[in-house]
This record gives structure tokens, sequence and C-alpha cells, in this order.
């Protein structure tokens, strides 16, 4: 049990090692007695030797892993279950061995049940002896079951994912499985069967998922960041006017479809924004874009202490007055008090660069004006999208293109700045 304590993980094994896999699911199945549940019913499924859960005691059930010895585990049935990436057929029956065991894994119940565990990732390196235990003088006194079931790690992920999207489970249940399904795609992407937006039908979660997977092919160092608050995965850049590439799914339920959409929010910051600006690129490098199907919007707002407090909307038809404005003004680009800041906004709503209606006004006054916010930050930024719609991203990854289209779109979208980007795979 000390094996599957969270705290004591394997000090010598990396983590993309089975014997990890193996402990990762067992502290799953420990902590998380849905997933137990489901864990059970997979393997009833392959037999018809096993009592129904419902007849199974649930309040004394046992874990370990890396065993030599089994005869303390020992039941009234003992079922051998091999997890492993494909279906095949098993030539050899169980049967009570003489040789000296390492048992991947363990699971208990009472006195009743007894289910060993042999995890090989890949079928090739399955090695049918190591399916059969070695009882010793004990094969008399228990049944030991002659069939092996055997299930696939896609039909283990497939169910743990069901069980995210249940409101019935705890916070905490959640985030475990979440985080050995992060772990899996991290470590074992090639167990991981939404690997294919096309299987991910149109949930959510697997989408966003599968979107990460991409998104670590296509980065140079293979890390991706969350924002929770976007909802949204993002790419470091390592330039200076635009930090990040960000990534997300808009879901289109009327329709039941999605968009994976790219954007690129160049200013963002005050300093991002000067930085931006500085780079002299003209309007018509982002005009271009449009023909190739990018959408470009202003993205003006103030800021304290790097949060976004107010955004503006530009008046239509004004992108291009907006952007040429910032341009040729950029000293303008700088911390405001609050005595500046109203008759600045005031100026700029003249020459329609933003809106500064009543409602506006009155945002501005309660987040601003009548707060201890001293020195607001002036972020003229401006924001360039591309949105793929669910068809052609699924055509695109059924042949295996997505990411490089992906790759190359971010490449299109950065191409106005003219800079290497380093952080995108060759």
């Amino acid at each position: 049990m000390l094996r599957l304590n969270y705290f004591e993980p394997f000090q010598s094994k990396s983590s993309g090692h089975e014997d990890q896999l193996t402990r990762a699911y067992l502290v799953v199945l420990r902590f998380s007695p849905t997933a137990l549940l489901m864990f059970y019913e997979l393997i009833s499924r392959g037999s018809n030797k096993l009592p129904p859960i419902s007849e199974v005691q649930l309040d004394n059930i046992q874990f370990d892993t890396q065993k030599t010895n089994i005869e303390k585990y020992l039941a009234s049935k003992v079922l051998s279950v091999l997890l492993t990436d494909k279906q095949f057929k098993l030539e050899q029956k169980v049967e009570n061995s003489e040789r000296e065991a390492r048992y991947d894994g363990i699971i208990r119940f009472s006195d009743e049940l007894l289910i060993i565990i042999e995890n090989k990732p890949k079928s090739i390196n399955v090695w049918e002896d190591q399916l059969s235990p070695n009882l010793k003088n004990q094969s008399n006194e228990i049944e030991l079951i002659s069939e092996v079931v055997l299930v696939e790690w896609k039909e283990i992920i497939g169910t743990l994912n069901s069980l995210v999207s249940m409101h019935s489970i705890s916070g905490s249940e959640r985030m475990m499985i979440t985080d050995f399904l992060d772990y899996v795609n991290r470590h074992f992407s090639f167990l991981n069967p939404y690997d294919n937006l096309a299987l991910c039908k149109n949930d959510y979660h697997l989408i966003n998922q599968r979107l990460e997977s991409i998104l670590e092919q296509i980065s140079a160092n293979g890390e991706v960041g969350y924002q929770p608050k976007w909802r949204s995965f993002y790419l470091e850049t390592g330039l200076e006017g635009i930090r990040m590439v960000v990534f997300g799914v808009e879901m289109l339920e009327s329709e039941n479809k999605y968009n994976l959409q790219v954007g690129f929010y160049f200013g963002d910051t005050q300093h991002q924004s000067r930085k931006f600006y500085e780079s002299n690129i003209p309007y018509q490098k982002i005009e271009d874009l449009k023909s190739l199907n990018w959408t470009s919007r202003p993205n003006f707002h103030i800021s304290y202490m790097q949060a976004q407090v107010v955004g503006f909307n530009t008046p239509n038809g004004k992108n291009r007055d907006y952007y040429e404005y910032w341009l040729n003004n950029q000293n303008e680009i700088y911390q405001r008090k609050q005595e500046d800041l109203s008759n600045c906004l005031e100026k700029l709503s003249d020459l329609d660069i933003i809106k500064f209606d009543a409602e506006k006004r009155k945002e501005v006054n309660d987040k601003v004006l009548e707060t201890n916010r001293d020195r607001l930050n002036l972020c003229p930024g401006f924001v360039l999208t591309y949105s793929i719609n669910s068809n052609d991203a699924i055509e695109m990854d059924n042949k295996k293109e997505l990411v490089d289209f992906i790759k190359e779109k971010v490449r299109n979208g950065l191409s106005i700045l003219d800079k290497e980007l380093l952080f995108l795979e060759n």
C-alpha cells in the first residue's frame, strides 16, 4: 500500500515507465469509487465467472502494486487481467505457475475476489506466462479463473472521460481523474482513443483534449499553457509585441458543431502595445490577411496591475483609423492618472477611435474613478483571429493534416511581425 500512497511515488522510474502508469491508475481506482465500479464493469464483460457488483463487498478493498508474494491477498476467486493497447487472441490458459512473479497490480475484494493486473501498454511486449500467478500450494483452496480478461486502455480512458462529464462526482474526484487523463495524454498518448477529432464527436472536454495534443506537437518544447478564465490554451511566443498565441474551442450548440479558433492578441498589455506599434507594421499587411479568411478587430482596454479593468469597442468601419492613430501617436501609450484618463477617453471618443457612451462612462466611473486605482495603463491592442469549422477540422485530422495546418496558421498570423518563431516546432 505504501507505493500507492499519493505522496510516495516511484523515485527511480520515469513518468513514461509502464509501472508509473499502473501505479497512477491504481491510485485513481483507490480514491474514486465510481472509477472502480466502472473498471469492475469492464472486466465483468470479459468473464462470466464474476459475481455482479451488487453482491461484492465494497467495504474491505485492498490495493497494491509491484508485489512478488500474494499469499496474504488470496481470495476464493482469482482473476488475471491484462491491460494493453488492443485486442488479440491469447493462446494460453491461466494456471498455477511456479515462476517467481512480480505483479503489476492487485485489487482484493474482501475474501471473495482477487484481481491480479498485468499492464503492457504495447501488446507486442506481452509474455503470456506472466498472466499465470504463483499460488504456491493453495490452488486447491481457491478458484483460479482460467480465462484472462483483456481490457484495452482505450476502453478505460473512454470510461474515465465519460466520468469526468458526470455531475454526480465530487470536485476532487473529477480533478484526480482529469489529472490522470492529462498524464496519459502527455506520456502515453498512443493509448488515447481520442487522437482524432472524429472520435471526439461533439464532446467539449474531448475536443479540448485533442486540441491540447495538437498544440504539444507544434510547440518546440512541448509546453502548452491553459488559462481557465479564458477557457483557452496558449503557447508562449517569446516575442515582445505579443506574449502568447491563444487557442480555443467555440461550441455552436444550435448547430451541434464547433469552431477551433486561433487568436493573436497583439499589444495586450501597455508594454506589449508599445513594442507592437514600434514595429511600424503597415495596416495593409493586416488588411491583406482578410483574403485568407482572417478577421481583425481593435482591442482597446485599460488595465490595472496587468489585469484588464474596462474594455472598449471601436465604431464600425473605423478599424484602420484606430490602428493608424496609435501607429502615428505612439507617444500617447503611457500610464495615466485618474484625472488624465477621462480626458484621454473623451478625446478618443471624439476621434471615433472608441465608443464612449453613457453606459461605458458609468462603467469607468464605477471601476476606476470611484476606486483607489490611481494609475491606469492604456492598452491599444489589436486582435487577429482565424476559425476552423468542425467539418474542415475533422476532415484534415482524418488526413493527418490538421497539425501542420494549425502550425501554418500560427506562422501566417505572426508573419506581420517578420520575426523568427523559435517557439514552433520546425
